[in-house]
């Protein structure tokens, strides 16, 4: 094969919804290290460099597990190795990138934490290839640590320089190893399954502990979304609680970070989104069972499960909002109900994109408006985020973007519909 070494590579990296939420995790990324030299105060370089280097060693321990569930390496000669040079090129790339970004910023301590992560991606990699049910596990085990390593005291160069080396021996040896792989029927089911949770990083295991009749009330929602619903319910009061002990060890960005974990909430809305999606075409089967009486019953009983659902998420933010009240004197009551209600407008607003456009390039457009409206928020965080005013705006906001999702119920059907 002689061709451009990117010749398929948009469609490969980027034209799936995981592909293309990482990659605009990434891209969020590069815009915070631009933004971090015309606002130093506002924008964390270390944070945003650590993101992204760790999302870029997620989106290719995905692609890797995707690689070997499918059989294009026994139909196409030398599939694989033109994949791994893509592999590496941008793994290279993007840290060449982060590099220049820290040694321009004389951020010194980021070159010394970097090879962690390079290490901890390169174990990833491997742990999947040996152990392919423990993707999900492995990928949040990787993703949690890669994220403390910003409240860790860099390492001494030496251990740095060390951690490096051994980086470059694991990836090597990895690219040996997976260049002679052939297809393998027992990752398809992780693969699957994976799709099935919207690669929601929450072990399998921990899905099967749920309690399902304790969410009846979001039924028919849990029906389609599955295990997605059911992870987010988990993940999300999971990831406030993190950023919580975060706020009472680092108190001096708690209202930058306040304001960044609304933002996450864009994907909850994209897990939730992407399995209703996914699942829709079934409401056939559900039709079939004596709770609906016609197909506009089912959809305001859809409708009502995601006015529940973005309720369920305003009263979590809510209460650890409060927490970090107590926690926390630069944040007041007004500023937490803000940022409550900011994770309603994030999440509403993907599940309304993803719902309306109905394309998988809806979560990349999503990321897109959350890209544009963070640095503008952040840069008047602190002079507007505790008006009653905007407060108020916020609101309005709010019940728009669920109305809006109330609207799209029988565009979402019509789409499933034609499929």
């Amino acid at each position: 094969m002689h061709h451009n070494q990117l010749h398929g590579f948009f469609a490969y990296w980027i034209n799936n919804c995981f592909g293309a939420i990482y990659v605009g995790l990434i891209a969020i990324g590069f815009l915070g290290m631009g933004l971090s030299f015309m606002m130093p105060t506002i924008i964390i370089l270390e944070l945003d460099i650590l993101l992204t280097s760790s999302c870029v060693c997620s989106l290719l321990v995905w692609q890797s597990i995707r690689l070997i569930s499918t059989e294009w390496q026994s139909l196409v000669p030398n599939y694989t190795q033109y994949k791994l040079r893509q592999f590496w090129l941008l793994l290279l790339i993007t840290h060449i990138i982060m590099v220049l970004t820290a040694v321009g910023a004389e951020e010194w301590k980021i070159l010394l934490k970097l090879p962690i992560i390079l290490l901890g991606g390169a174990l990833s990699l491997f742990i999947v290839r040996v152990k392919s049910h423990l993707f999900n596990s492995a990928l949040m085990v990787f993703m949690i640590i890669s994220q403390g390593l910003l409240f860790l005291p860099a390492p001494p160069l030496w251990l740095a320089i060390s951690v490096f080396a051994l980086s470059i021996v694991l990836y090597r040896y990895y690219h040996n190893l997976i260049a002679h792989d052939t297809f393998n029927p027992a990752t398809v089911k992780v693969y699957q399954n994976a799709t099935r949770t919207a690669w929601l990083p929450v072990p399998q295991k921990l899905l099967n502990l749920t309690l399902t009749p304790r969410i009846k009330a979001l039924y028919p929602l849990n029906y389609f979304a599955n295990d997605a619903v059911l992870a987010t319910l988990l993940f999300w009061p999971l990831v406030m609680l993190l950023l919580l002990a975060v706020v009472i060890i680092h108190p001096e960005i708690g209202s930058r970070l306040t304001l960044a974990v609304a933002h996450i909430s864009v994907f909850t809305g994209f897990y939730l989104s992407w399995a209703i999606r996914r699942n829709l075409h079934t409401w056939r089967e559900l039709m079939l069972l004596p709770l609906y009486p016609d197909k506009q019953a089912l959809i305001q009983a859809l409708t009502h499960g995601h006015r529940l659902f973005f309720g369920f998420l305003f009263l979590i933010s809510l209460t650890v909002g409060l927490m970090m009240v107590a926690v926390v004197s630069e944040i007041g009551l007004v500023q937490v109900i803000n940022f409550s209600l900011l994770t309603v407008v994030n999440s509403a607003l993907m599940c309304w994109i993803a719902y309306f456009f109905a394309s998988n390039l809806s979560p990349a457009f999503g990321i897109m408006l959350v890209l544009i409206a963070s640095p503008i928020a952040m840069v008047n965080f602190k002079a507007h985020f505790n008006s009653p005013a905007l407060m108020a705006g916020i609101a309005m906001t709010a019940l728009v973007t669920v109305i809006l999702v109330d609207k799209s119920m029988n565009r979402l059907m019509e789409n499933s519909n034609a499929n």
